[in-house]
């Protein structure tokens, strides 16, 4: 996934952009035309921040890793397709703080990160 933001305060706008990947376990609760997951996921992704119109700006990058849970609702719509319905929060393992110099915070990351998702899939086996 990939995702792009901007923060703006009076001492000048931050741009982030980042890149994410999770991977998850899950136990089906239910399977059939409705199936029901219940899952533990771990996401690890590169986030970018850009200071915009700001004396001395800097461009930082920064991974970071994240664990949590969700909940999906998938509906087979043929033997082969299917819509997916997730909704899940994710814990960070380190919060990153960015600053404007001398001591303007621009971002913080949450405690908990709380996410929704909506998919169309294939199964190919």
């Amino acid at each position: 996934m990939l995702g792009r933001g901007t923060t703006s305060t009076a001492a000048g706008d931050a741009r982030f952009t980042w890149a994410v990947a999770r991977i998850a376990g899950c136990w089906t609760i239910a399977d059939g035309t409705l199936a029901v997951d219940a899952c533990a996921h771990v996401a690890a992704g590169m986030l970018e921040a850009q200071g915009v119109d700001v004396v001395r700006a800097q461009d930082l990058r920064r991974s970071w890793l994240a664990a949590g849970a969700h909940g999906a609702l998938r509906w087979r719509a043929t033997a082969s397709v299917f819509a997916e319905l997730q909704a899940g929060a994710s814990v960070p393992f380190l919060r990153d703080r960015f600053y404007f110099t001398p001591n303007v915070l621009i971002h913080q990351a949450a405690a908990v990160t709380p996410w929704l998702a909506l998919g169309v899939g294939v199964r190919f086996w």
